[in-house]
C-alpha cells in the first residue's frame, strides 16, 4: 500500500480526531454517571436525612411537650395540650409518610418499617397516659409517662439507626461519584497520552521517511553536480511523493545518460568521416599539382616545337628565295 505524504497527514489528523472524540466520549460519559450519583444524593439521600432529622427533632418536641402537659398541667389545659400533641404527631406522621416516598431499597422500607413499629409502640403508652390526663389521674398519667421511657428511647434509636444508615449510603455515593471524577480524570489523561505518544510515534516515522528520501535525493543531485557523473543513481528509500520525485530524477538522469551517449557516439562518427575526407581532399590536391606539372611541361614542349617550326618555316623560306635567285641566274 501506497503511504503518500499527504496519506500519513491525514492519519495524524484522524487520529487526534478519534482520539478527541474518545476522550470526550469517555469524559461525557463519566460525566452522566456522577450526576445520576448526584441525582440520587439530592433527590433521595439528601432530602431523606433532612426528613428524618426533623422526625427525630419533632418526636423529641413531642414527647416534651406531652411531659410538659401531663406533669405540670391541669384539667383546663387539657384540651389544648391535646391539641398540641395531636398537631405534632401529625406533622411527624407526615414527615415519615414522605420519606418511605424516598425509599429506593429493601433496608430503607425495613427501617422505615421499624421505625413506625416503635413509634406505634410509643404511642400506645402516650395515649393511655393522654387517657388518664384526660381523666385527671395526673400520679397515674405521670407514672404510665415515666415508664414510656424505654419505647421514646427505642424511637429514637430506631431514627438513629435510619438516619446512620442514610448517612453511609451518601458517604458510599459521594466516595463513589469522587472515584468517578478521579476515574474519568484518569482515563481522560491515559487517553491524552496515548493519543500523544501515537501522534508522536507518526510524526517521528513520517519526518524520518521523508529525511531519509531528501537526504539520498539531496546527496545524489550534489554527486552529479560536482562530479559530472550521470551514471549516479539516488535510492528509493519511500513510496510516497518523494520516492516518485526520487523516480522521476534518477529516469531523467538515465535520459540524459543516453541522449548524451548518443551525441559522443555521433561526434566519433562525425570526426571519423570529417578525416576521410581532409584525406581525400589531400589526395586530391596532390593529384592536382602533379598534372598542373604535367601541363607545364607539356606547355614547355609545345612552346618548344613552336620554335622550332618557326626556325624550319624561316629557311623554308630563305630556301626557297636562294632557289629564285639560283633560276634566275
Amino acid at each position: 500500500m501506497k503511504m503518500t505524504i499527504s496519506a500519513r497527514i491525514l492519519l495524524l489528523m484522524a487520529t487526534s480526531t478519534a482520539a478527541l472524540i474518545f476522550a470526550g466520549a469517555m469524559d461525557i460519559t463519566q460525566l452522566l454517571r456522577t450526576r445520576g450519583q448526584l441525582t440520587e444524593m439530592s433527590t433521595t439521600l439528601l432530602p431523606g436525612t433532612i426528613d428524618l432529622y426533623s422526625a427525630a427533632e419533632n418526636f423529641q418536641s413531642l414527647q416534651a411537650r406531652a411531659r410538659h402537659a401531663i406533669l405540670n398541667g391541669n384539667a383546663a389545659d387539657i384540651p389544648v395540650a391535646e391539641k398540641d400533641i395531636a398537631a405534632e404527631r401529625a406533622e411527624l406522621e407526615g414527615q415519615l409518610t414522605k420519606y418511605e416516598a424516598l425509599a429506593i431499597d429493601d433496608r430503607e422500607r425495613v427501617l422505615t418499617k421499624a421505625d413506625r413499629a416503635a413509634l406505634t409502640v410509643f404511642y400506645v403508652q402516650l395515649d393511655a397516659a393522654l387517657g388518664a390526663f384526660r381523666e385527671n389521674r395526673m400520679a397515674a398519667a405521670a407514672k404510665i409517662l415515666n415508664d414510656s421511657l424505654d419505647e421514646a428511647q427505642l424511637v429514637i434509636d430506631a431514627l438513629d439507626a435510619h438516619r446512620g444508615y442514610i448517612q453511609k449510603r451518601t458517604q458510599v455515593a459521594s466516595s463513589d461519584a469522587g472515584q468517578v471524577v478521579r476515574s474519568a480524570m484518569t482515563m481522560a489523561l491515559c487517553t491524552l497520552l496515548v493519543c500523544l505518544a501515537s501522534l508522536t510515534f507518526i510524526g517521528l516515522q513520517t519526518r524520518r521517511r521523508i529525511l531519509n528520501s531528501l537526504d539520498q535525493l539531496h546527496s545524489t543531485v550534489l554527486g552529479v553536480e560536482f562530479d559530472l557523473d550521470l551514471r549516479r543513481r539516488a535510492e528509493i528509500t519511500a513510496n510516497d511523493e518523494v520516492g516518485d520525485t526520487t523516480s522521476a530524477f534518477n529516469k531523467l538522469l538515465a535520459t540524459l545518460q543516453r541522449s548524451i551517449s548518443a551525441t559522443r557516439d555521433s561526434t566519433l562518427k562525425l570526426a571519423e568521416v570529417a578525416s576521410h575526407v581532409a584525406n581525400t581532399a589531400q589526395n586530391v590536391s596532390t593529384s592536382s599539382a602533379q598534372q598542373s606539372d604535367a601541363v607545364q611541361a607539356m606547355a614547355a614542349g609545345m612552346e618548344e616545337m613552336t620554335v622550332s617550326i618557326q626556325q624550319v618555316s624561316e629557311q623554308a623560306v630563305e630556301a626557297n628565295k636562294a632557289s629564285q635567285e639560283s633560276g634566275r641566274l
